[in-house]
Order: C-alpha cells, then sequence, then structure tokens
C-alpha cells in the first residue's frame, strides 16, 4: 500500500494517530506564524492537530475582538486541510482575591467561548492561578470554584468544555481535584501540564491516579536544572529532566484518547526544526 501523504492522511476518516495517541503542537511553538503557516506546518510534519494560544501576541488571529469574516476563515484553513484545533487556550485566570477582577475574567471567557465555538474547538483553557500569598487556600479555593461554577454554567449548552490546567498554584493536582470535586460538572475538566507537575515534585504516575477521570488534553515540554537544582531553564524537548516518555506510558495504561501537545516553554529559534524534531521524538516513542 502507498504511503499517505501529509494532507491525505489528516483527511482521511480520522484523525492521524501513533500509537492511539493524536499529537498536536501549540501555537506558542512559533507566534509569528498565520493560521495558514501553522496548519501547512501540521500538514508537512504529520500533526493531527493545533492547540491556538490566544492573548501571547499570536499571529494566528484568535483573539478578543476577531471579526467574524476573519474567525471564518481561520475555521475554513483548518476545515479544508483536515487539521483540528486541539484547544483554545486563553490566559484567563481566576486566582484574584478582587471579586471585579473575577467576574471581568468571566466576561472575556465569554467571549472566548463564542470563539471556541464558532472555531469547532472542543475545549477552552483557563488558569486557576497563584493564589496571592496573603490570602489562605481554602478561602481561595472556595472563591476559584465559585468563579469556575459560573463559568461552567456559562458552557452548559455550549460545544466547548472548560480545562483548568495544572499550572502555578494548581500544579498540585490534589489542588486542581479539589476545585473540580466542588464544582462538579462535566463542562470543567483538567489540562494535565506534564512539566509543571514534575517541577511540583509530583511523580506523574501520582497526578494521573490524583486526575485521571478529568484529563482530557496534555502538555508536554522539557526543562534542565542548573545552580544545584535552584532554578531550571527550558531544555531541547526530550533532553531535560521531564520524563516525557514515562507519562507516556502512564497514559497508554489508563486509555487516554485526547491530544499530546507539544508545548515549548520558550520560542525555539527554529519553529519548524523545533516542530519537526518534537513529532519525530513522541513518534518514536508512542510507536515503539
Amino acid at each position: 500500500m502507498a504511503k499517505k501523504s501529509g494532507k491525505e492522511a489528516l483527511s482521511s476518516a480520522g484523525p492521524v494517530t501513533f500509537g492511539g495517541f493524536k499529537v498536536c503542537f501549540t501555537s506558542a511553538a512559533a507566534p509569528q506564524w498565520s493560521a495558514d503557516e501553522l496548519v501547512r506546518a501540521a500538514v508537512k510534519h504529520g500533526y493531527a492537530g493545533v492547540e491556538l494560544v490566544a492573548g501571547a501576541g499570536g499571529k494566528h488571529g484568535a483573539e478578543l475582538g476577531i471579526k467574524p469574516d476573519k474567525l471564518r476563515s481561520i475555521r475554513e484553513v483548518f476545515s479544508s486541510s483536515g487539521v483540528g484545533i486541539a484547544c483554545l487556550a486563553t490566559p484567563v485566570s481566576f486566582h484574584a482575591a478582587d471579586p471585579a477582577a473575577r467576574a471581568a475574567a468571566l466576561k472575556d471567557l465569554e467571549q472566548y467561548v463564542k470563539i471556541a465555538e464558532d472555531l469547532a474547538s472542543p475545549f477552552v483553557r483557563v488558569f486557576g492561578g497563584d493564589i496571592p500569598p496573603e490570602v489562605e487556600v481554602a478561602g481561595a479555593a472556595d472563591y476559584i470554584s465559585d468563579a469556575l461554577a459560573d463559568a461552567a454554567a456559562f458552557v452548559e449548552q455550549s460545544t466547548t468544555c472548560l480545562l483548568v490546567e495544572t499550572f502555578g498554584t494548581f500544579r498540585n493536582s490534589r489542588f486542581l481535584r479539589e476545585i473540580i470535586k466542588q464544582v462538579y460538572s462535566p463542562k470543567l475538566q483538567a489540562l494535565w501540564n506534564v512539566p509543571e507537575t514534575v517541577r511540583g515534585l509530583e511523580p506523574v504516575a501520582d497526578t494521573f491516579d490524583s486526575l485521571c477521570d478529568q484529563i482530557r488534553h496534555v502538555h508536554l515540554a522539557d526543562y534542565e536544572y542548573f545552580e544545584e537544582r535552584t532554578a531550571v531553564a527550558p531544555a531541547i524537548f526530550g533532553q531535560g529532566f521531564v520524563p516525557v516518555a514515562q507519562a507516556i506510558e502512564v497514559l497508554r495504561a489508563g486509555d487516554y484518547k485526547g491530544y499530546l501537545a507539544f508545548d515549548p516553554a520558550e520560542i525555539p529559534e527554529d519553529s519548524d526544526v523545533a516542530v519537526a524534531e518534537a513529532m519525530n521524538l513522541l513518534k518514536g516513542m508512542l510507536e515503539g
């Protein structure tokens, strides 16, 4: 049987998978690329999707205030090539102690949800954020849960779902699990940022055990330690201390079905090379 081209494979009945996993990259890997360029790179390197990171200066265009014709154009660029929009990653966070700040965040989120719906993105990423040091954790958990409950109620009739990323205070998976438990909505689930939970000294098996029923999307990146492990710096993917292969095996054993997203911690010097090398590494792990 002749090998399919990238575009033919992506346009077939289902998305490209390796070892049963779908792979995407985030636009943080190439914020200088337009939506067209992101799609061309996905097809070229065999990715099933792209995660669009909003509010970070990217050139893809899926931002607050986008015009309807531009939104339709972005959706068409992706759908015509069979590349999925894996997630719309927003900067919205609900950690602020000020209720007015949380209300403003909710208004922004409502706009992002409408954008995600129009783009046919299944997920919208939000942050719990870093709890202010002067606020007791239990009280912060209560007001963050209340804000996320309001957010979940807003998307109740939506085609998209909210994902809280394990980042900041929420790199502690038990804290995120408590928040999700308090909200108790199928419209609020988890995005597992593997390097962040590892930096929080959680073994990957423990994180998965804690959040296995809620994980819908996964971020992968790599770091290296320096100064006697008192500081970290982004590392070349696959050459740092993040146990990417172990996380994949944990997900495989747990029958995870979502995307694995290459999400570099800094903008690569050559985005095309970084995206290509990440795919080669992940494909080897997934099919090995």
